[in-house]
């Protein structure tokens, strides 16, 4: 059956993640150097023989990781590629390969960037967490941190949430 929507929200902005990378990609505003860095990659690194023998049936002579990046940053920069701005997700049966649906998704750059910038917020430390949302609330039966979750133990509401309404009733 296909997931609920809060996961098929997830992989709506996943796939628009990956679209917006690409096209910084093909745009040269993320370069090799920036990959490896954030990466933490070796691109001195040798490529296994599989890769090597890979790349020489295409016709390219390649011979360490930062070799193949050229080649791919090169070829995306160069080319000729349509602006796409309807994505598709597609779910699949892992045991059958039946596929199960095929969500078509509106690319939105501003949005994803507004979401991007949500999160990142959090992992640089300049907004506290949040809970899920309520139809997400199954997630915490798999969570790490269930037994500490301030947004758990107040019914779904952060105590930083709840100070200022108590201040207001005073």
């Amino acid at each position: 059956m296909l997931p609920s929507e809060a996961q098929r929200k997830k992989d709506y902005f996943q796939v628009s993640i990956y679209k917006y990378i690409f096209d910084c990609m093909v745009q040269g505003k993320v370069t090799p150097t920036h990959l490896t860095h954030h990466t933490k990659l070796n691109p001195e690194k040798p490529l296994g023989p599989s890769v090597l023998r890979h790349a020489q049936q295409g016709g390219f002579s390649v011979k360490s990781l930062g070799d193949l990046m050229e080649l791919v940053f090169l070829s995306l920069t160069l080319s000729d590629l349509p602006v796409i701005d309807t994505l598709k997700v597609e779910y699949v049966h892992q045991e059958t390969a039946t596929v199960l649906g095929t969500e078509i998704v509106a690319f939105e750059v501003r949005e994803v960037r507004e979401k991007v910038q949500h999160y990142m917020a959090y992992w640089m430390g300049h907004r506290e967490p949040q809970g899920v949302d309520v139809e997400e609330a199954w997630k915490c039966r798999t969570c790490s941190y269930a037994d500490i979750c301030e947004w758990k133990r107040n019914g779904g509401v952060l105590s930083s949430t709840l100070e200022p309404l108590a201040k207001k009733a005073k």
